[in-house]
This record gives C-alpha cells, sequence and structure tokens, in this order.
C-alpha cells in the first residue's frame, strides 16, 4: 500500500463505494484484515460491513460468542468439516463446544459429496480483454467464486494479478450434472474454449472432480481400504454402497470398483 492511499484513502476513492470497487481496492492495495480497510477507508469499511462481505475478504471475525444460526451460515459454505475448521476455526471450534457440529454439518459428506446427480454445475470466467479463460466445476458456486476471488495460489487468481484486471464475472454454464455429466461437460467446454482461440488459464490435467487432488486419493483409498477391512463380507459393489456410501462413492470417482470387484 502506497502513502497516499495511508494517509488519504477515501480521498483518493471519490466515487461510491460498490462491491466490486471494494473488492479490487483490496486486492490493489493487499489490504489483508478488517482493521486495515477500516483505517485507510473508513467509508470503504462502512459500505463492505452493509452489504455483507468483511467475511468474505477478511475470514471470520474474532466473535466471544457465536450463534448457532451464525455458525451453520459458515457451514453452509463448506463441503466438510475440515474446510470448516480451516476457513472459520472459531465458529467451528464454538460449534463443537455447544454441541451443534453435527446438526449445522449435515450437509456435508465427510469424504466428499461427489456422487450424488444433479448437484454440479460447469461455469467460466472469460478474460475477453486479454482472450483468455478459466472452465470449471463445482457443487458450490458461491465458495468457488470466493476461492478464486481471495485465494493468491489460485491460477486464476494469479493471472488477474498479473495481468493487473479484476476477476471476471463467474458465468454459469450448465447446472444440474450428475458428477460423471460435469466431468465430461467440463472437458468438452474446455475443448470448444481452446478450439476456439481462447488461451487457457487452467491446465487440462487439472480438470475433473478429482483434478490434480492428490491428497483426495491418498484419503479415499485409506477409507475405502478400512472399510473392507472391517468388512470382510462385501464382495461386492452394492454391498460396499449399502455398508458405507462414502466408500462406495470414493471407489466409483477413483474408477477402482471394477479393480477391487473384479466380474
Amino acid at each position: 500500500m502506497g502513502i497516499l492511499d495511508e494517509l488519504f484513502g477515501d480521498c483518493l476513492h471519490p466515487e461510491p463505494w460498490t462491491e466490486e470497487s471494494i473488492r479490487q481496492y483490496v486486492i490493489d492495495n493487499n489490504i489483508t484484515s478488517r482493521g486495515e480497510l477500516e483505517k485507510v477507508s473508513p467509508k470503504g469499511y462502512k459500505k463492505a460491513r452493509e452489504i455483507g462481505i468483511l467475511d468474505e475478504l477478511f475470514g471470520e471475525p474474532l466473535h466471544k460468542y457465536w450463534s448457532k444460526e451464525e455458525c451453520a451460515q459458515l457451514a453452509q459454505l463448506c463441503f466438510n468439516k475440515r474446510q470448516f475448521q480451516q476457513l472459520y476455526k472459531n465458529a467451528y471450534g464454538y460449534a463443537v463446544k455447544k454441541g451443534w457440529i453435527d446438526e449445522i454439518c449435515q450437509h456435508m459428506n465427510e469424504l466428499i459429496d461427489f456422487a450424488r446427480p444433479g448437484k454440479y454445475l460447469i461455469y467460466v470466467y472469460e478474460d475477453t480483454q486479454n482472450h483468455y479463460a478459466y472452465v470449471g466445476l463445482t457443487n458450490n458456486a458461491k465458495r468457488r467464486d470466493r476461492e478464486h476471488l481471495m485465494s493468491n495460489k489460485d491460477s486464476l487468481y494469479k493471472h488477474c494479478k498479473k495481468f493487473d484486471i479484476a476477476v471476471p464475472e463467474m458465468k454459469i454454464i450448465k447446472t444440474d450434472l450428475s458428477a460423471s455429466q460435469a466431468s465430461d461437460a467440463e472437458k468438452r467446454i474446455y475443448e470448444d474454449y481452446y478450439n476456439s482461440g481462447w488461451h487457457m488459464i487452467n491446465t487440462k490435467k487439472n480438470l475433473g472432480l478429482l483434478g490434480g487432488n492428490q491428497r483426495f486419493r491418498k484419503d479415499a483409498t485409506k477409507e475405502i481400504n478400512k472399510i473392507l477391512e472391517e468388512h470382510p463380507e462385501i464382495t461386492s459393489s452394492e454391498e460396499l454402497k449399502m455398508i458405507s456410501q462414502e466408500a462406495y462413492s470414493a471407489a466409483w470417482l477413483l474408477n477402482i470398483l471394477d479393480d477391487i470387484f473384479p466380474v
């Protein structure tokens, strides 16, 4: 952040604050906390609080008290308890202490919630100025958009910083897809953009539900082996599904059901 921003933050931004301009101001000036934003731009901070994006920009506040409703709202943004704990550790800890954690996380799948049909969508970000595109899939558009906006390790975020542009608006291409339909559609749409002359921000090898997530592969394989060891009576994929939907889903995603239960 430059000395002028630090001294005259709001004076250097005379036009009305909007959600987009606040996000861009935070990125451009590398603002990392609520207090820092409030210091350099009280009006920008006030507007961010009014439209409810402070949690998205800077994570959870340090509450002494969390209501059940607040914890549940944050839980809805996460796909498993591990992510909930990583992103909102104070709210997570409070929910555990109060005994709410299982109830507010009922929508989650501890392994991963990928195998339910009709839950996935394909999205794209288009950098029309430089003719780049990012094609992806998700089962939570709001969470994924936030990750692209705020994660400095994200390839789209890095691309926008490199070209000094705002992250484009997320465009939803297809919805209500099963896991297999979503994987196929993502690859097809990615190829369509590439063949139409777009430069691709994300690499082809990271397409699909698993992408490059080696941690998921490791955890999933461990969970499958654990279930099979605990239930030696399982002799088919249908029996595995009856005993553990999570282990079955993981095996299906990893495409190893035929290896486990050869015909």
